[in-house]
């Protein structure tokens, strides 16, 4: 069985209407507007963030993302 990190991800999963942008979609619209209003200039912090793969959906979104994870092998993927 392979592990998360070797899963073939393509990029058009990362489009902007693909499930990584649907997902960041809802908890902006659920979550973190109704707790923090505006949601300009903030900054997420994604713990253990593997491939990065909501990186970009928030991103598009305006926030400033940083992705730490303890495996060597995220720092190519996130590049």
């Amino acid at each position: 069985m392979s592990n998360y990190l070797e899963t073939n991800y393509f990029k058009d999963e990362y489009g902007k209407d693909d499930y990584p942008q649907i997902l960041c979609d809802h908890l902006i619209h659920n979550y973190l507007k109704p707790h923090f209003g505006e949601l300009s200039e903030l900054s997420l912090l994604d713990v253990g963030s593997g491939k990065g793969n909501h990186h970009l959906g928030f991103a598009r979104r305006g926030f400033e993302v940083t992705g730490l994870d303890k495996r060597a092998e995220c720092l190519e993927v996130l590049k």
